[in-house]
């Protein structure tokens, strides 16, 4: 058998990692009935981001690898970013049609349950 060159990662970091995968789900669902004093997508998105962390560092080794695999993680990142930027930038200038007040067009009326 070859060495890897990378470090092993152990069993019990994958169980840990597991465990708190389930227990950032469970806080989510918990905090998703409870009044809480910031929005609550801001938290959502931070537990997410958590999860996500933790997937990409340690079920997708990206921990151990080298600097280039993370030069290509970093510019795949930006590039979502700019791209939900421009979208929501897309979505800012349209006209609010959806207003109280204001009609749907009947597709539109009928799928919202309006």
């Amino acid at each position: 058998m070859s060495s890897s060159s990378h470090p092993t990662v152990s069993w019990q970091t994958y169980v840990l990692v597991y465990f708190a995968l389930l227990a950032l789900t469970l806080l989510t669902t918990y905090l998703a009935d409870q009044p809480l004093p910031v929005p609550e997508i801001i938290v959502a998105m931070a537990i997410a981001l958590t999860k996500t962390a933790l997937v990409v560092l340690i079920f997708m080794h990206l921990w151990h690898s080298s600097w280039l695999t993370w030069l290509i993680v970093a510019a795949g990142v930006l590039f979502l970013g700019v791209m939900l930027l421009l979208t929501f930038a897309d979505y800012m200038t349209r006209s609010p049609d959806w207003l109280p007040g204001r009609t749907l067009p009947a597709p539109m009326s009928v799928f919202l349950g309006w």
